[in-house]
């Protein structure tokens, strides 16, 4: 029990550094090198940065809506649910600084969503799916044994070795091919071994998953199976963002990516389904969801924006059968925000994406306070510590009096 509580105080304590995190924790866009390649540069111009920010839900927001439209969803049949969607959306978006691409689709409800879901954005680690439906293809769902092992890695531990593996074995040829089959034409694939530069849409996205959920001519049903089957084991440590508010007993398959940049900030990426008896009865249709974000000050951030906008979308269409309450997950996702950077950080001294770490901006004059959230880790991490040492004190002082007592019956009778 007491390593149990040293261990529970020292992964809280981790957890703090996450979430107070402020602006110091912003880095320079000179990072150096990504999987086994050279050197990264500025990472380059994202598509039409900067062009959406004119067209939002509200004066505030930081999306643009569809033109002629009345908000981000809509559905013939469930027009009041796609209102309603709409409104949590933008209400979400306008306390949010960070610039986000948004695809919603639900076969049951109708209901699509789309905010600026042709801008750009760098894919970081959710390139990672397109990578392994573009090798099933080609491999007609039949993979290798190695080719297997090193997809499990890299899907479920985002492992970036592995990753450049795979982008190799497909080759620029037959993934041009796979983004052509699957209409995914806004979709361009990173240069010079770069894939985590590679520049994705939130419809292009929304297109991947559709392929991967529904019964087509591209990826067979055992590719499909296989696919999701890893995106639903991913790494507890990474299952932010789609997972977010996402009820008991719905499957969540999903891909994250993180990666920062100089001028854009965190690129904090989220993709994935939600499935599952608790809202869609057994085999019901999945509902995906693909939210990209850039602009966001530290990894936290950007993981607390792409969270929020997934636990109303889960909140809607993931639970209105469901008696599971929203609360309990918002508490784990932010746990799991916390351990960020301990969890995802791998060996080799490597950072997200394969990033060597990167020399910080200079600190604020004015050091960020650390949010609400931050000082209630803070407290508890606090807490936890304290509980920990009176318990080792505690044992300790008990240690010493049967020590006593032992030397006091072993001495001479008085």
């Amino acid at each position: 029990m007491l390593a149990a509580g040293v261990l529970a105080a020292g992964v809280l304590a981790a957890g703090v550094l996450g979430l107070a995190a402020g602006p110091a924790g912003a880095v320079t866009g000179t990072a150096g090198a990504m999987g086994t390649a050279g050197t990264v540069g500025t990472a380059g111009t994202v598509g039409t940065a900067g062009t959406v920010r004119t067209a939002g839900i509200t004066g505030a927001a930081r999306v643009g809506v569809p033109a002629g439209s009345g908000g981000a969803c809509w559905s013939g049949s469930h027009p009041q649910l796609a209102a309603r969607l709409s409104a949590q959306i933008a209400a979400v978006l306008d306390r949010r600084a960070s610039a986000v691409g948004l695809a919603v689709s639900d076969p049951a409800t109708g209901v699509t969503c789309e905010l600026a879901a042709s801008r750009h954005f760098d894919s970081a680690s959710i390139v990672k799916a397109t990578i392994l439906a573009a090798l099933l293809h080609g491999d007609d769902a039949r993979p290798s044994a190695s080719e297997r092992a090193t997809a499990t890695a890299m899907i479920t531990e985002s492992d970036n070795d592995a990753a450049t593996d795979l982008w190799n074995d497909v080759g620029p040829v037959a993934m041009r091919q796979f983004l052509n089959l699957a209409k995914m034409t806004q979709t361009v694939p990173g240069t010079g071994g770069y894939w985590g530069l590679t520049q994705v849409t939130a419809g292009d996205q929304m297109k991947l998953l559709h392929l991967l959920t529904t019964a087509n001519g591209v990826l067979s049903a055992t590719a499909r199976s296989y696919e999701l089957g890893l995106m639903a084991r991913v790494d507890p440590a990474q299952r932010w963002g789609i997972s977010a508010g996402v009820p008991a007993g719905m499957t969540v398959e999903l891909k994250n990516g993180w990666l920062p940049t100089g001028a854009a900030g965190w690129h904090i990426n989220s993709i994935g389904c939600v499935s599952g008896k608790a809202a869609r009865g057994a085999g019901g249709p999945a509902y995906c969801l693909a939210v990209l974000t850039e602009d966001n000050p530290t990894m936290a951030y950007g993981v607390q924006t792409v969270s929020e906008v997934a636990r109303v979308v889960n909140g809607e269409l993931g639970s209105p059968l469901a008696t599971a309450s929203l609360a309990a997950p918002a508490i784990a996702d932010a746990l799991t925000t916390a351990g960020l950077a301990a969890a995802q950080v791998r060996s080799a001294g490597l950072g997200p994406m394969g990033l060597r770490a990167p020399a910080p901006l200079a600190p604020p004059a004015t050091p960020a306070r650390p949010g609400l959230m931050g000082r209630l880790w803070t407290a508890i991490a606090v807490a936890v510590i304290a509980v920990a040492l009176l318990v080792m004190a505690l044992l300790a002082a008990g240690a010493r009096l049967r020590a006593k007592r032992a030397r006091r019956l072993a001495g001479p009778a008085e």
